[in-house]
Protein backbone atom coordinates (compact mmCIF):
# COMPACT_ATOMS: atom_id res chain seq x y z
CA UNK A 1 0.00 0.00 0.00
CA UNK A 2 1.00 3.19 -1.04
CA UNK A 3 0.16 6.95 0.79
CA UNK A 4 0.69 10.23 -0.47
CA UNK A 5 1.22 12.71 1.95
CA UNK A 6 0.14 16.33 0.53
CA UNK A 7 1.44 19.55 1.54
CA UNK A 8 -1.42 21.79 0.24
CA UNK A 9 0.66 25.01 0.82
CA UNK A 10 3.61 23.10 -1.45
CA UNK A 11 4.92 26.12 -2.76
CA UNK A 12 6.05 25.34 -6.32
CA UNK A 13 3.44 22.84 -7.71
CA UNK A 14 1.05 24.86 -9.25
CA UNK A 15 -2.01 22.29 -10.18
CA UNK A 16 -2.49 19.85 -7.16
CA UNK A 17 -5.33 18.64 -8.75
CA UNK A 18 -3.64 17.63 -11.97
CA UNK A 19 -1.31 15.63 -9.56
CA UNK A 20 -3.98 13.69 -7.91
CA UNK A 21 -4.87 12.72 -11.13
CA UNK A 22 -1.06 11.25 -12.26
CA UNK A 23 -1.30 9.51 -9.13
CA UNK A 24 -4.51 8.11 -9.54
CA UNK A 25 -3.93 6.81 -12.89
CA UNK A 26 -0.62 5.23 -11.97
CA UNK A 27 -1.11 4.23 -8.32
CA UNK A 28 -5.20 3.21 -8.45
CA UNK A 29 -4.80 1.99 -5.34
CA UNK A 30 -2.55 4.43 -3.24
CA UNK A 31 -3.78 6.86 -0.81
CA UNK A 32 -4.07 10.18 -1.01
CA UNK A 33 -4.29 12.98 2.27
CA UNK A 34 -3.37 16.28 2.71
CA UNK A 35 -2.02 17.46 5.50
CA UNK A 36 -4.68 19.88 7.38
CA UNK A 37 -2.10 21.58 10.27
CA UNK A 38 1.79 21.51 11.40
CA UNK A 39 2.72 18.09 12.59
CA UNK A 40 -0.23 16.26 10.49
CA UNK A 41 2.75 14.95 7.78
CA UNK A 42 4.54 13.21 11.14
CA UNK A 43 1.36 11.81 12.54
CA UNK A 44 0.30 10.39 8.60
CA UNK A 45 3.71 9.31 8.06
CA UNK A 46 3.78 7.52 11.39
CA UNK A 47 0.06 5.52 11.09
CA UNK A 48 1.05 4.35 7.72
CA UNK A 49 4.48 2.94 9.61
CA UNK A 50 2.10 0.95 11.95
CA UNK A 51 0.69 -0.70 9.52
CA UNK A 52 3.51 -1.95 7.31
CA UNK A 53 2.68 0.59 4.37
CA UNK A 54 4.82 -0.16 2.13
CA UNK A 55 5.85 3.15 0.95
CA UNK A 56 5.12 7.08 2.30
CA UNK A 57 5.25 10.05 -0.47
CA UNK A 58 5.73 13.27 0.83
CA UNK A 59 4.88 16.15 -1.16
CA UNK A 60 5.78 19.57 -0.55
CA UNK A 61 9.35 21.56 0.42
CA UNK A 62 12.00 19.67 2.74
CA UNK A 63 9.91 20.80 5.69
CA UNK A 64 6.88 18.36 4.77
CA UNK A 65 9.82 15.98 3.69
CA UNK A 66 11.16 16.02 7.21
CA UNK A 67 8.02 15.66 9.27
CA UNK A 68 6.88 12.57 7.31
CA UNK A 69 10.61 11.46 8.32
CA UNK A 70 9.93 11.63 11.70
CA UNK A 71 7.68 8.93 11.10
CA UNK A 72 9.19 6.74 9.05
CA UNK A 73 12.97 6.45 10.81
CA UNK A 74 13.65 2.50 11.85
CA UNK A 75 10.55 1.68 9.93
CA UNK A 76 10.14 -0.99 7.15
CA UNK A 77 8.17 1.87 5.13
CA UNK A 78 9.98 3.94 2.52
CA UNK A 79 10.33 7.18 1.45
CA UNK A 80 9.84 8.56 -1.09
CA UNK A 81 9.45 12.69 -2.16
CA UNK A 82 7.92 14.86 -5.05
CA UNK A 83 9.90 17.98 -4.67
CA UNK A 84 7.46 21.11 -4.56
CA UNK A 85 9.44 23.17 -2.49
CA UNK A 86 11.70 26.35 -2.48
CA UNK A 87 15.26 24.72 -1.74
CA UNK A 88 14.56 21.18 -2.36
CA UNK A 89 18.04 19.86 -1.01
CA UNK A 90 17.20 16.21 -0.52
CA UNK A 91 15.35 15.87 -3.80
CA UNK A 92 18.96 17.21 -4.99
CA UNK A 93 20.62 14.94 -3.35
CA UNK A 94 19.08 11.98 -5.19
CA UNK A 95 18.09 12.82 -8.11
CA UNK A 96 14.50 13.44 -8.05
CA UNK A 97 13.39 16.10 -10.98
CA UNK A 98 12.57 19.42 -9.12
CA UNK A 99 10.01 20.36 -12.12
CA UNK A 100 8.56 17.04 -13.32
CA UNK A 101 6.13 15.41 -10.80
CA UNK A 102 4.95 13.12 -13.37
CA UNK A 103 8.96 12.23 -13.94
CA UNK A 104 8.53 11.66 -10.54
CA UNK A 105 5.70 9.58 -10.03
CA UNK A 106 7.23 7.35 -12.65
CA UNK A 107 10.37 6.98 -10.91
CA UNK A 108 8.25 5.58 -7.67
CA UNK A 109 6.87 3.32 -9.44
CA UNK A 110 9.68 1.46 -10.63
CA UNK A 111 10.22 1.43 -6.74
CA UNK A 112 13.98 0.61 -6.78
CA UNK A 113 15.38 1.71 -2.67
CA UNK A 114 17.94 1.54 -0.85
CA UNK A 115 19.24 2.27 2.87
CA UNK A 116 20.89 5.88 4.10
CA UNK A 117 21.54 7.49 7.13
CA UNK A 118 19.56 9.64 9.27
CA UNK A 119 21.29 12.37 11.86
CA UNK A 120 19.28 12.76 15.06
CA UNK A 121 19.33 15.69 17.74
CA UNK A 122 18.13 14.76 20.96
CA UNK A 123 14.74 12.95 19.82
CA UNK A 124 14.15 14.66 16.39
CA UNK A 125 15.72 13.58 12.91
CA UNK A 126 17.36 14.73 10.12
CA UNK A 127 17.93 13.55 6.49
CA UNK A 128 20.21 17.00 5.44
CA UNK A 129 21.31 18.81 7.52
CA UNK A 130 20.90 20.60 11.31
CA UNK A 131 23.02 23.77 12.61
CA UNK A 132 23.39 26.65 14.93
CA UNK A 133 24.45 29.87 14.95
CA UNK A 134 23.53 32.52 11.81
CA UNK A 135 22.28 29.37 9.56
CA UNK A 136 19.74 29.14 12.56
CA UNK A 137 19.11 31.95 13.03
CA UNK A 138 18.06 32.95 9.15
CA UNK A 139 16.27 29.83 9.35
CA UNK A 140 13.88 31.04 12.13
CA UNK A 141 14.05 34.83 10.33
CA UNK A 142 12.50 32.87 6.93
CA UNK A 143 10.41 30.70 8.34
CA UNK A 144 8.40 33.77 9.66
CA UNK A 145 8.55 35.48 6.26
CA UNK A 146 5.91 35.24 3.81
CA UNK A 147 8.60 35.33 0.96
CA UNK A 148 10.05 31.87 -0.59
CA UNK A 149 12.74 31.19 -2.46
CA UNK A 150 16.86 31.75 -3.16
CA UNK A 151 16.37 35.85 -3.11
CA UNK A 152 14.38 36.54 0.20
CA UNK A 153 17.07 33.99 2.29
CA UNK A 154 20.20 34.65 0.90
CA UNK A 155 18.48 38.68 1.99
CA UNK A 156 17.97 37.97 5.32
CA UNK A 157 21.08 35.99 5.49
CA UNK A 158 23.41 39.37 4.55
CA UNK A 159 21.49 41.38 6.82
CA UNK A 160 21.96 38.83 9.85
CA UNK A 161 25.36 38.63 9.12
CA UNK A 162 26.15 42.42 10.20
CA UNK A 163 24.42 41.42 13.11
CA UNK A 164 25.52 38.54 14.34
CA UNK A 165 27.14 37.57 17.42
CA UNK A 166 28.85 34.26 17.42
CA UNK A 167 27.70 32.03 20.65
CA UNK A 168 29.79 29.51 22.41
CA UNK A 169 29.19 26.20 22.16
CA UNK A 170 31.81 23.59 24.38
CA UNK A 171 31.05 20.52 22.20
CA UNK A 172 32.09 16.55 23.61
CA UNK A 173 33.05 13.91 21.48
CA UNK A 174 32.59 10.34 21.57
CA UNK A 175 35.74 9.73 23.02
CA UNK A 176 35.52 12.13 25.64
CA UNK A 177 37.49 15.23 24.33
CA UNK A 178 36.42 18.55 24.15
CA UNK A 179 36.34 21.54 22.18
CA UNK A 180 34.68 25.11 23.15
CA UNK A 181 34.12 27.25 19.62
CA UNK A 182 32.32 30.20 18.95
CA UNK A 183 31.28 29.72 15.51
CA UNK A 184 30.17 32.05 12.59
CA UNK A 185 27.86 28.94 11.58
CA UNK A 186 28.47 24.81 13.08
CA UNK A 187 26.63 22.68 11.09
CA UNK A 188 26.01 18.68 11.05
CA UNK A 189 25.34 17.69 7.70
CA UNK A 190 24.37 13.76 6.61
CA UNK A 191 24.25 15.20 3.06
CA UNK A 192 26.25 18.13 1.14
CA UNK A 193 24.32 20.88 1.09
CA UNK A 194 21.29 23.05 2.35
CA UNK A 195 19.22 23.48 -1.07
CA UNK A 196 19.00 25.53 -3.98
CA UNK A 197 22.96 23.79 -4.88
CA UNK A 198 24.25 25.87 -2.03
CA UNK A 199 27.01 23.26 -0.44
CA UNK A 200 28.44 22.78 2.79
CA UNK A 201 29.40 19.64 2.99
CA UNK A 202 30.78 18.60 -0.21
CA UNK A 203 32.41 15.27 1.12
CA UNK A 204 28.93 13.84 2.64
CA UNK A 205 27.65 10.77 2.34
CA UNK A 206 24.41 9.76 2.86
CA UNK A 207 25.32 6.32 3.83
CA UNK A 208 28.78 6.39 5.51
CA UNK A 209 27.65 6.20 9.17
CA UNK A 210 29.27 9.59 9.53
CA UNK A 211 28.47 13.17 9.49
CA UNK A 212 30.15 15.98 8.47
CA UNK A 213 30.60 18.63 10.92
CA UNK A 214 31.57 21.77 9.60
CA UNK A 215 32.74 24.59 11.22
CA UNK A 216 32.63 27.96 9.27
CA UNK A 217 34.87 30.65 11.27
CA UNK A 218 33.93 34.28 11.87
CA UNK A 219 34.99 36.55 9.51
CA UNK A 220 34.33 39.95 7.63
CA UNK A 221 32.29 40.99 5.02
CA UNK A 222 35.36 41.12 2.49
CA UNK A 223 36.50 37.51 3.16
CA UNK A 224 33.02 35.83 3.28
CA UNK A 225 32.23 37.50 -0.57
CA UNK A 226 35.69 35.92 -1.97
CA UNK A 227 35.32 32.73 0.03
CA UNK A 228 31.58 32.23 -0.60
CA UNK A 229 31.89 30.44 -4.50
CA UNK A 230 33.73 27.95 -2.48
CA UNK A 231 29.91 27.16 -1.44
CA UNK A 232 28.60 27.31 -4.85
CA UNK A 233 31.24 25.11 -6.43
CA UNK A 234 34.09 23.43 -4.26
CA UNK A 235 37.74 24.93 -4.55
CA UNK A 236 36.39 27.82 -6.86
CA UNK A 237 37.83 30.23 -4.67
CA UNK A 238 41.54 30.48 -2.71
CA UNK A 239 39.88 31.76 0.32
CA UNK A 240 38.34 28.93 2.64
CA UNK A 241 35.99 29.55 5.50
CA UNK A 242 35.49 25.93 6.50
CA UNK A 243 36.95 23.22 8.99
CA UNK A 244 35.25 20.14 8.40
CA UNK A 245 35.37 16.72 10.92
CA UNK A 246 33.86 13.28 10.54
CA UNK A 247 32.14 12.69 13.51
CA UNK A 248 29.52 9.35 14.71
CA UNK A 249 28.42 11.64 17.96
CA UNK A 250 28.64 15.05 19.93
CA UNK A 251 27.28 16.53 22.72
CA UNK A 252 26.98 20.45 22.72
CA UNK A 253 26.16 22.64 25.42
CA UNK A 254 25.75 26.22 24.88
CA UNK A 255 23.67 29.17 26.73
CA UNK A 256 20.48 28.67 26.38
CA UNK A 257 17.60 29.78 24.82
CA UNK A 258 19.69 29.25 21.98
CA UNK A 259 18.84 28.57 18.25
CA UNK A 260 19.17 25.47 15.92
CA UNK A 261 17.23 24.03 13.06
CA UNK A 262 16.72 20.75 11.52
CA UNK A 263 16.72 20.58 7.57
CA UNK A 264 15.67 24.58 8.00
CA UNK A 265 13.12 24.03 10.52
CA UNK A 266 13.69 25.90 13.41
CA UNK A 267 14.10 25.62 16.92
CA UNK A 268 14.87 26.46 20.13
CA UNK A 269 16.84 24.64 22.99
CA UNK A 270 15.92 25.35 26.12
CA UNK A 271 18.07 23.33 28.26
CA UNK A 272 21.40 24.30 26.90
CA UNK A 273 22.29 20.67 25.94
CA UNK A 274 21.57 18.51 22.77
CA UNK A 275 23.29 15.33 21.16
CA UNK A 276 23.42 14.45 18.06
CA UNK A 277 24.60 11.85 16.46
CA UNK A 278 24.48 9.88 13.20
CA UNK A 279 21.91 6.44 12.69
CA UNK A 280 23.59 4.16 10.21
CA UNK A 281 21.32 2.97 7.64
CA UNK A 282 17.94 3.83 9.60
CA UNK A 283 15.75 4.84 6.44
CA UNK A 284 14.70 3.13 3.08
CA UNK A 285 14.18 5.32 0.42
CA UNK A 286 12.87 5.43 -2.93
CA UNK A 287 15.22 7.10 -5.37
Amino acid sequence: MIRFIINPSAGKHKNLKLLEKDIKKLFPESEIIYTKYAGHAKELALEASQKNYGTVIAVGGDGTINEVTQGLVNSKTALGIIPCGSGNGFARLINMPLKDSLKCLEIIKQNHTKKIDVGQVNKEYFLNVAGFGLDAIVAHKFAKSKRRGKLPYFQIGAKEFFNFKAEKYTLTFTDGTQKTLAPLCLVFANGTQYGSNFFIAPNARLDDGLLDMVVVKPTNIFKMLLGLPNFLKDGLSPVKLTETKKIKDVKIIGKAPFYYHIDGEPRICESSKLEIKILPLALKIVF
